[in-house]
């Protein structure tokens, strides 16, 4: 006995449906698995990052993923071979990573109510001088954010005014970003002499 074609069609429907929602579910669980191995990558990249470790490492431990997950979960290997850990991804990682608190600071910077600077000058192992540049500000809630804002390399020479015309560089981007930051200046230099730069 045959269906009727009402029947037919309801039949054919229910059945393109459920294909639907089983392609749909396969292709939103490709989807988590990649989200997931992106966003195991960005974290790893930040673990390598603030433990000051060689950008290579990022495939030394990728391996010690893929032996770990043959030993303890073979089933799902296949997951752990979709982070790419590179060192050109783990570069790319890390930047994007700078790039957005970059972002944040700047948003929060917005609402500072006062702040102040912090500079660090040393020598690094190549012979140039770098000046770090770290912010502390307030907001009107008294929540403190304190960051490292630049690392600025002092090239020639590393008079106050060399030092002066950098850190006011640096403030200016984040002015140029829309933050309501006013200069100006007493420093202690190696806590010998106290310099006002009037500029």
């Amino acid at each position: 006995m045959t269906d009727s074609p009402e029947k037919s069609e309801r039949k054919k429907f229910s059945n393109l449906k459920a294909a639907f929602a089983k392609q749909r579910n396969f292709f939103s669980g490709i989807n988590k698995s990649s989200e997931d191995s992106v966003r195991a990558s960005f974290v790893i990249s930040e673990m390598i990052a603030k433990s000051s470790r060689p950008f290579t490492e990022g495939l030394f431990i990728k391996e010690c993923l893929l032996k770990a997950s043959e030993i303890l979960c073979p089933d799902r290997k296949k997951v752990f071979e979709g982070i790419s850990l590179s060192a050109n991804t783990v570069a790319c990682r890390i930047t994007d990573l700078a790039d957005n608190m970059q972002k944040q600071l700047i948003q929060i910077s917005k609402d500072f109510e006062a702040f102040s600077i912090a500079l660090d000058e040393s020598t690094d192992v190549s012979d140039p001088a770098e000046c770090a540049v770290f912010i502390r500000g307030v907001d009107c809630n008294l929540n403190i954010t304190e960051e490292l804002l630049d690392l600025m390399p002092l090239k020639g020479t590393t008079t106050g005014r060399d030092i002066f015309q950098g850190l006011e560089e640096c403030i200016e981007k984040l002015r140029s970003h829309g933050a309501n930051l006013c200069l100006w200046l007493r420093t202690v230099h190696h806590q010998h002499a106290l310099v006002w730069l009037d500029y």
